[in-house]
């Protein structure tokens, strides 16, 4: 008597999403699927959007999110969170990560990059404050609300940043990578009133970690041009 044994294989598909932020360019011959946009009022957590935004994705088939615009947290846009882009889907069997931006000479330069920014969101008086940008105890420029600034570092050593006054930021660079920084004007830090009854407190100056939000944030900073 012969038995048969029925052998199923089972195959497991892992979709891969590509995240591009502004300045990144989306690879050869991209098919675009649609424009999305995500609204939402009152819950500003970076992974809960982005998990919303990929179900969004994968329900039209999209292997790559471009996001083009980024509001989070400023009120004056009309909503607490407005997000906009592109869905697109590519080849997978070419190399998903054949993109470019601005700053792929870091790859092959004995350089770093520091990218600097004012946001203070829905800031109200906190934006009105002056504030300048110091690098190094050299003065780079004002930092109104908005401004970015880039600078390129062409030395592996201490970086301090901060204002004319104080540096609040201090890193060792290393050749190879982005940094982030983030002013801010804090009202009530040090509980300082001025002669019109107004709490001053600190301008702090934040290095953030370097990741698809702060990337994201910035580029699109940078296109407000200040």
């Amino acid at each position: 008597m012969c038995s048969q044994m029925k052998i199923v294989f089972r195959i497991q598909i892992v979709f891969t999403l590509l995240f591009l932020t502004p300045k990144m360019q989306v690879p050869n011959n991209p098919f675009l699927l649609g424009n999305w946009e995500q609204v939402e009022d009152w819950n500003f957590n970076w992974k809960h959007l982005m998990d919303k935004l990929k179900s969004k994705a994968i329900s039209v088939g999209a292997n790559v999110i471009k996001i083009e615009k980024y509001n989070i947290g400023d009120r004056t846009k009309g909503h607490g969170v407005l997000l906009s882009g592109e869905f697109y889907k590519i080849d997978t069997s070419k190399n998903l990560f054949d993109f470019r931006n601005n700053n792929d000479s870091i790859s092959t330069c004995q350089c770093s990059y520091v990218h600097i920014f004012r946001d203070e969101g829905n800031a109200g008086l906190r934006a009105l404050f002056k504030m300048d940008l110091n690098v190094n105890d050299s003065l780079i420029g004002p930092l109104p609300n908005k401004k970015t600034y880039t600078i390129k570092l062409i030395k592996e050593e201490e970086v301090k940043i901060g204002t004319s006054k104080v540096s609040t930021v201090v890193f060792n660079n290393q050749f190879g990578k982005e940094y982030y920084v983030q002013a801010t004007q804090n009202m009530d830090a040090t509980k300082n009133v001025n002669a019109f009854g107004i709490i001053i407190g600190a301008k702090t100056f934040t290095l953030l970690e370097n990741n698809l939000q702060v990337k994201t944030l910035f580029e699109t900073l940078e296109r407000y041009k200040r």
